[in-house]
């Protein structure tokens, strides 16, 4: 009798525990416990959208720091998103994500990619209370990005070739020479980095952007001049030079920064908050 009842109670038992160990077997599959221990099934979503963000925007060789900080990047450029109803960032599939997790030379860093989304849970980048538009970008104008080798790019246009292009990308200056150009850039308003924030030809004002478009240059941060009948540009950097430096965050990661230390070197006047 006694044996009856233990087993009836295991059977119970086993049908109690049944759907847990189906959900853990079914959500835990190859993933790390840490990232999947929150009850809040919202908060798990969020964190899975995250791994494929994250993936495809910063290498996953980079310091775990910097990889964290590039988290809290993707959480607040998710968030915002869904807020304002705007393109959610670009993520990797769920079929790159396992072959992430299934190849034995990448599950040290996907690891890695866990425990930052894991460790910065929560935290986004606001300003006066609200969501920013947290940019980022591959290599800084920065001295500190200075062992990129993107950091420094020199190429050379015949003069034809370099007003053709400009024009060709602003009809507006259709026909204007090279001389003109050179002198317009001689006067282009820069941030603080070098960067061409604009450059006027009386009442045509061309965004610097464009210019690094017209010329296929890795930044706006250029500079051009007539060397021996050509002009040579001289760029600086790689991306838009807008929010966070990706390499800069890992050289800063390197130094023992924190993830929030990171964050405040790139972004001024902001609340890191959960």
């Amino acid at each position: 009798m006694k044996e009856k009842i233990k087993t009836v109670c295991c059977i119970l038992l086993l049908l109690v525990a049944l759907p847990y160990i189906i959900t853990v077997m079914w959500q835990g599959k190859g993933e790390n416990p840490t990232l999947l221990s929150e009850q809040n099934e919202e908060v798990v979503q969020e964190e899975r959208q995250l791994l494929g963000i994250v993936a495809h925007e910063m290498p996953l060789s980079y310091e775990k720091e910097a990889l964290k900080a590039q988290a809290v990047i993707a959480r607040t450029n998710l968030k915002l998103s869904q807020e304002t109803g705007s393109e959610m960032p670009e993520s990797l599939s769920a079929q790159e994500l396992e072959k992430l997790q299934r190849e034995k030379e990448s599950q040290e860093q996907y690891q890695k990619l866990t425990a930052a989304i894991a460790e910065t849970r929560g935290q986004v980048l606001k300003s006066e209370g609200n969501l920013i538009a947290a940019g980022f970008y591959a290599v800084s104008a920065e001295v500190l990005d200075l062992t990129s080798p993107d950091y420094l790019k020199v190429i050379f246009l015949e003069k034809e070739e370099f007003a053709g292009q400009l024009g060709a990308e602003v009809p507006e200056l259709a026909g204007a020479d090279a001389a003109s150009i050179l002198q317009a850039l001689d006067g282009a308003r820069r941030d603080e980095l070098g960067y061409v924030i604009e450059a006027a030809w009386g009442e045509t004002v061309v965004a610097g952007e464009r210019f690094r478009s017209a010329w296929q240059l890795n930044s706006a941060c250029f500079y051009c001049k007539e060397v021996e009948g050509r002009i040579r540009i001289v760029t600086k950097g790689l991306g838009h030079g807008i929010g966070m430096s990706q390499f800069g965050a890992n050289e800063l990661a390197k130094e023992g920064k924190s993830c929030q230390e990171i964050l405040k070197h790139y972004f001024k006047n902001i609340e890191i908050t959960d």
